[in-house]
């Protein structure tokens, strides 16, 4: 975060403190990744320190931002870098959108988790053990497997028992 507000006085003031540290001397490839890893940190931290107006719409706000970080790509990446730098922005959006899409892929398995723990709670008693109810659990109640709604069950015994609720 600081960098990056470093990166944006350098802008408005002319400093050249930051610049510096985003320009090598090295004409070798490690020396551009460097520096395009160098600029993709500073937009992951996301720390645009833009004055907002009162009379500033949402649109004008991020025209500011959106022209403050062209100017940083042009001012931090030359033509070598900025091939490393594009290459870890489509690494990251693989790496989020393969993260929402396993957040989605698992969301039915955590309400099947929640279903199996809410049904020990109330009807645990009537079984003689854990894996009879695992299979009418896994027959009858939730569409999974008997491993996992078994493993479901002991961490609820877990928990019961660790009187967490």
């Amino acid at each position: 975060m600081l960098a990056f507000l470093s990166v944006i006085s350098i802008l408005t003031q002319g400093k050249h403190s930051m610049v510096d540290k985003f320009v090598y001397t090295e004409t070798d490839d490690d020396g551009q990744k460097k520096r395009a890893q160098n600029v993709f940190n500073c937009f992951l931290d996301d720390a645009y320190d833009i004055p907002v107006d009162e009379g500033m719409s949402v649109a004008q706000y991020m025209l500011k931002v959106h022209e403050v970080e062209q100017k940083v790509i042009r001012d931090n990446l030359d033509h070598e870098s900025i091939f490393h730098f594009m290459n870890l922005i489509l690494k990251h959006g693989t790496s989020v959108t393969a993260s929402i899409k396993a957040g989605k892929r698992h969301s039915a398995s955590r309400a099947n988790k929640a279903k199996v723990f809410y049904w020990c709670d109330d009807n645990m008693h009537l079984h003689d053990s854990m894996d009879d109810a695992a299979w009418d659990i896994a027959e009858t109640f939730v569409p999974e497997k008997f491993r996992a709604v078994r493993d479901w069950m002991t961490e609820w015994k877990k928990l019961r028992s660790a009187s967490t609720p």
